[in-house]
Order: structure tokens, then sequence, then C-alpha cells
């Protein structure tokens, strides 16, 4: 059975307009994003929105697990499947992570969920509750500009 201590939760929201004032060319590039990363963004006709949730992503995993300062952002990435579902690799095996992304015009938002890699609960009931709990934080940001 799972104890609450052994799941962690990190959430991370990255505004769009930070990064388009990034120049690509800058170091920042090469310090957080892998060369896997930086071609799956580079596909997208506009790829600031992909670098900013994949940013979001590493922000949120080092939040679940609670590592922000021992490990590089670049060592942790966020690939996608052949369906284009988003997953983590890293040399992290304590945990298994799961990660959700989406973006609106000016933000873009991650929910990492952490699990000890030996029996946790169900993939898909994870997978389940973080899609709901990005879903949730891409409503509320638009409240927000909308009360702006």
């Amino acid at each position: 059975m799972i104890q609450a201590d052994d799941v962690g939760v990190g959430v991370d929201l990255a505004n769009l307009k930070r990064f388009r004032a990034i120049p690509e060319d800058r170091p920042f590039y090469d310090r957080v994003y892998s060369l896997r990363e930086m071609e799956y963004c580079r596909g997208f006709s506009d790829p600031i929105p992909h670098l900013a949730a994949a940013f979001a992503a590493k922000e949120a995993v080092m939040k679940a697990i609670g590592i922000r300062h021992r490990i590089s952002m670049k060592e942790i990435e966020i690939l996608h499947d052949e369906h284009g579902a988003p997953f983590v690799e890293s040399p992290l095996a304590t945990h298994r992570v799961l990660v959700s992304l989406t973006h609106t015009e000016d933000y873009a938002a991650a929910v990492a969920l952490a699990l000890p890699a030996e029996g946790s609960l169900g993939e898909k009931h994870g997978r389940k509750l973080l899609n709901s709990m990005v879903s949730d934080l891409a409503h509320r940001s638009d409240d927000i500009d909308e009360q702006l």
C-alpha cells in the first residue's frame, strides 16, 4: 500500500512571454534541454509553447521528487511516446514519475506525480489524476487572464 510520504506532486507554470524573450542561441537552451527535447520542440512551427511546457515539467518533476539542487535540469528529459504523450526519462531510479502538460497562448503548465519505483498505483489511474489536475490548472489560468 502506498503511504502519503511515498507520493510527491509538483506543479509549475511558465510564462511564454519570458521564453519568447530568450535569444535562440543563448546558452540557456544548452544548459536546460537535451538534443532529443530540442529536436522535438523545434519540430513545431512555434517551438516556444513546447519548450516552456518542457521547462515547466522539469521544474514540476524536481518539486515532486524534492531534488531541486541535486540534479541538473538537463538530466531530466521530457520526451514523448508515439502518441504524443509525455514521459520522463531520468537517472532517478528511486521514483516513477508521470507528467501532464498543457499550454495556452500565454502560459505553459505541468503537473508531475512521483510514485515509488515499485508497487505503486496503476499508471492509468495516475495519468487520469494528472490530466484532471493539469486541466484544472489550465482553466484557472484562463480565469485569471479574464480577470486582468
